[in-house]
């Protein structure tokens, strides 16, 4: 019994860890890009647009899907920083004030650009092609 304690404890250790690793890096990946937009009193948003090129800290990595925002709209540019941040379409429609239909039909074009089929592609594919699914353990 002491055993099987002490190996849970070890097990939830080193996912404790790596849960602390990850969210350190989702952190520094948050440094580089724009905040979520929210609004300001008079009700004028925030630019959500990527930072200009010499914008960016030296030694960052580019800015904000630098590969793939050109075929991008505005719109679909705003709703693919908020998707990378881990935002709900139900977050992206109120930080945007637009209706939820209208963010899934954004995100449909935005898949359809980028070449992927969900959102989990989308965010991998903007940030540098790693599937984030990849550092699940299993």
């Amino acid at each position: 019994m002491a055993a099987t304690v002490h190996t849970l404890v070890r097990e939830a250790d080193h996912h404790l860890t790596r849960l602390h690793q990850i969210v350190e890096h989702l952190q520094s990946l948050l440094d580089l890009y724009p905040p979520v937009p929210s609004q300001r009193p008079g009700g004028a948003a925030f630019d959500t647009r990527p930072p200009a090129d010499g914008d960016s800290p030296p030694g960052a990595r580019p800015p904000f899907g630098s590969r793939v925002q050109p075929r991008l709209t505005d719109r679909e540019q705003q709703v693919l920083a908020l998707l990378v941040r881990g935002s709900s379409n139900r977050h992206i429609a109120r930080a945007l004030e637009i209706s939820e239909p209208t963010v899934k039909n954004h995100l449909r074009s935005v898949f359809q650009k980028l070449d992927v089929a969900d959102r989990t592609q989308a965010i991998a594919k903007v940030l540098g092609g790693r599937d984030p699914r990849a550092d699940r353990p299993g």
